[in-house]
């Protein structure tokens, strides 16, 4: 399917849709919750059944807790050391 637009309705297209994007992302930011880096997310979709279950857990736990990323990766630092054990 095509449409032919005009340049002012496209980017009147694309600024609607970037304010819907900037929305939402703002949304996610002010949830509550820990706030978990990517590299934890990546690291913890690499590991072990265990060590991602145990941090999913300690995540779930504190999920009414504005936690910063710093708090998050210690907290995953933990957890790994321990089932390296």
């Amino acid at each position: 399917m095509a449409a032919l637009v005009s340049m002012g309705e496209l980017a009147e297209l694309q600024a609607a849709q970037d304010a819907a994007v900037f929305a939402e992302t703002e949304a996610l930011r002010a949830r509550p919750g820990p706030q978990i880096p990517h590299d934890v997310i990546e690291e913890m979709m690499a590991a072990d059944d265990r060590a991602h279950d145990a941090m999913a857990a300690a995540l779930d736990a504190r999920a009414d807790e504005d936690l910063p990323p710093e708090a998050v990766r210690a907290i995953w630092e933990a957890i790994r050391a321990r089932s390296r054990a």
